[in-house]
């Protein structure tokens, strides 16, 4: 059954041209798919290393990389399309090791289908190329899985993937994950040789070797910043926030819904789950070597069960090698001549792999560039703001990281902090790229990242709504039937635009509709006379587009 359906529909070649047509729709992906806050807080970390204010060892050596990065364009929608080029060849890397690291234990047909397997999750598809530490560690980890799983001992081999692992622990913290992995097939391999002296010396060379390799790059890429505050206490509280003070599951809810969204991924898994464990019952001594080893290519994945930064985008690095468990399946439909359902099967992936494709079409990065374009026109020269996670990169963002654990920092202190920011850094605008910064709508939603109330309030008071979610230090005033003079703070000093029907008086001076006043930071006394509402914008003539932003928000999720 399976010869007659091959030669009808060889499965090798379809897999091929079903994995090069999801090439291009990968470099769709980079040139148009949504950028997340983290690809932006990434950049944000280059432009702080150009401007010798980083002091973070740990993540950031990919930053030699792309140290040429801010030169392609001013906008840093498009410095993120080139990084994702980039990280395009990243991915590359990663689907050309999981595929040779397949073949140490599986034929090619079914190698092909591993790698489409791996690439129809819809989390991996829609993150494979995104601009992260994890796409360049996954590419490396996945190299040194390659090599720690062939058969070859030699010093060159160990050395290179000791490097590799190395590197990957400066790149993100989270390639301890695989290393653990790593760690457990090279004792696997020493056990299956009956404890060979020159499996033990590979064993070790490795494990010596990534440990040195590591602390040789943090101490070049530490020699390259102007200080070090990567010390015990960062990397502690990072485990304990993450790992220690987690839970039992903490992204529980994110598993069921990717879980409901890739049933044919998971069930494909489980079944190469019970295959590998049935063969391990079986004793065949080949069958128990790659049954042994490709279980533990679950390792990654366990991290579920306790690591709290589990998001969509984490199951890339996750299920890259437990994608080559799913081989067992495929091997058994083959050995069964199961053609009709192999072919079905290749045809349910190829499904999905379309259907994520067409859905992230809707996603795209239009609405970011435009609001990074307008922001670029209304400040030709960087300024300080407020935003979420450094959204224009090649300004100074002021404020906390509004992550989870950036804001359980701030809830933990539980102090304000936007008070003497807008006093210290006078920042020019604020840019709602999360629902606690959009001051107009703050009644209308229920936020789950809140600032607090002082915060909100102060903030209320000294920006108004410009264009989109482009907010500007100004106010808005209203006469009141008790009195048409009213008192007004100014943090933010700059020139202020008069935007009124008649003219008005600020500390006794006559001011025009539509002209300036330069208010330094301090008390005024605004004469509303004749008028019943007054704005004072901030800015002279301050750009602002004529037409209308989209309806919907700058980040619309993983």
């Amino acid at each position: 059954m399976l010869e007659k359906t091959e030669k009808l529909l060889p499965i090798r070649n379809l897999a091929i041209l079903a994995l090069l047509v999801t090439a291009g729709f990968q470099t769709y992906m980079v040139l148009r798919f949504e950028a997340n806050w983290d690809e932006f807080y990434l950049l944000d970390w280059l432009y702080l290393f150009h401007r010798d204010e980083l002091s973070q060892v740990l993540y950031t050596i990919y930053l030699h990389l792309f140290f040429w990065l801010p030169s392609v364009s001013v906008n840093e929608l498009d410095q993120i399309v080139v990084a994702r080029a980039v990280m395009y060849g990243f991915a590359v890397i990663t689907c050309l090791a999981i595929y040779l690291t397949s073949r140490r234990f599986f034929s090619v047909e079914t190698s092909l289908l591993v790698v489409l397997l791996f690439l129809s999750f819809t989390s991996v598809f829609r993150h494979l190329t995104s601009f992260r530490v994890d796409t360049m560690s996954l590419a490396l980890l996945m190299s040194a899985t390659f090599l720690v799983t062939g058969k070859q001992n030699t010093l060159l081999r160990s050395l290179f993937c000791g490097f590799l692992i190395g590197l990957a622990g400066m790149i993100t913290i989270k390639s301890f994950f695989f290393a653990i992995m790593i760690g457990l097939i090279l004792l696997i391999n020493l056990i299956a040789s009956g404890f060979q002296r020159d499996k033990f010396i590979h064993a070790i060379g490795i494990g010596f070797s990534s440990i040195l390799f590591f602390l040789v790059l943090y101490a070049m890429h530490a020699s390259q910043l102007p200080s070090d505050e990567t010390n015990v206490s960062y990397v502690s509280s990072v485990v304990v926030f993450s790992l220690l003070d987690a839970g039992f599951f903490p992204e529980w809810k994110t598993f069921t819904i990717l879980l409901s969204s890739n049933p044919l991924y998971f069930a494909l898994l489980f079944l190469g789950f019970l295959l590998a464990v049935f063969q391990l019952w079986q004793g065949d001594r080949s069958a128990t070597y790659a049954s042994v080893t490709t279980l533990a290519f679950l390792i990654p994945l366990s991290t579920l069960l306790f690591y709290r930064h589990a998001h969509p985008y984490f199951y890339v690095h996750m299920l890259a090698p437990a994608s080559i468990l799913t081989g067992h399946f495929f091997e058994f439909l083959r050995e069964k001549r199961l053609g009709l359902a192999l072919v079905g099967t290749f045809g349910v992936i190829c499904f999905a792999i379309v259907k994520v494709f067409l859905f992230s079409t809707h996603q795209t990065l239009d609405y970011q560039r435009r609001v990074v374009d307008v922001i670029h026109e209304m400040y030709p020269r960087p300024v300080d703001y407020i935003d979420r996670a450094a959204m224009i990169s090649s300004f100074r963002k002021r404020g906390i990281f509004m992550s989870r654990w950036g804001m359980l920092e701030y809830y933990t202190a539980g102090k304000p902090i936007m008070g003497a920011l807008l006093e210290t850094y006078q920042p020019q605008f604020l840019l709602a790229n999360i629902d606690s910064l959009d001051l107009d709508k703050l009644d209308d939603q229920v936020s789950d990242r809140p600032l607090l109330p002082a915060d909100q309030t102060i903030l209320e008071e000294n920006f108004i709504h410009h264009w989109g979610p482009i907010y500007v230090p100004g106010k808005k005033l209203s006469k009141t039937a008790a009195d048409e003079k009213q008192n007004i703070n100014i943090i933010v000093s700059g020139h202020y635009t008069v935007e009124a029907v008649y003219n008005i008086l600020v500390n006794g001076v006559l001011v025009n509709p539509g002209d300036s006043i330069e208010l330094e930071s301090g008390s005024y006394t605004v004469d509303l006379t004749n008028n019943s509402v007054i704005t004072l914008r901030w800015g002279k003539g301050l750009y602002k587009p004529e037409d209308d932003p989209p309806d919907h928000a700058l980040f619309r999720g993983f």
